[in-house]
């Protein structure tokens, strides 16, 4: 007797669940996807700014004036990137509503708040994508939503920390990774 209460209980809480539960997914799909267009687009529009406004600059570049990193910035990224890219610096950021707006919406919108100093967005010229390409490439989820990655992000806050602790390589190799970004952008490749 015990058994077949708990059974059905079982299954009343089964059935319940699934009427409570079902018109929230069924909800929650078409709201994640609208959702996920508009902020496609409002990306998209904060791209096409920013590269009309700095064109040909296609990279944002943000550090910070941090002893552990400025003065290798200055001397070793900044020559190379002056043509290449528009700098934000994190320690100016009161004055960024008013002197860089569209650079700061960029800023939020690609880095966030996880490892964002110093990092660097490269964006990409937008070239045909299809599901076929997004496959062959292995990434599958791209393929079925049919999703471009028209940026890069490269965060070298890990890196400069494992070189205080005596590990250049990280850096070396997120350094490598930028520049040929950068580079590539530059050329005009497809």
């Amino acid at each position: 007797m015990a058994r077949e209460l708990l059974t059905v209980v079982r299954k009343a809480f089964v059935i319940l669940a699934a009427v409570l539960v079902l018109p929230i997914v069924l909800l929650a799909i078409p709201v994640g996807l609208i959702s996920g267009i508009f902020t496609a687009e409002r990306s998209q529009r904060l791209r096409r700014a920013f590269l009309k406004k700095w064109a040909p600059r296609r990279t944002l570049l943000v550090y910070s004036n941090s002893p552990h990193w400025r003065d290798y910035i200055e001397a070793n990224w900044l020559p190379r990137l002056k043509d290449h890219a528009v700098v934000l610096n994190w320690s100016e950021r009161s004055t960024w509503k008013k002197s860089a707006p569209l650079e700061a919406a960029i800023f939020r919108r690609y880095l966030g708040t996880r490892e964002f100093n110093p990092a660097a967005v490269v964006l990409h010229r937008v070239a045909k994508y299809t599901p076929w390409q997004a496959l062959k490439a292995g990434r599958y989820f791209d393929a079925l939503f049919l999703i471009r990655r028209d940026t890069t992000t490269v965060r070298f806050w890990q890196a400069f920390r494992d070189l205080r602790h005596g590990k250049p390589g990280p850096l070396k190799e997120r350094e490598a990774e930028l520049f040929a970004l950068v580079a590539h952008e530059a050329r005009g490749d497809a």
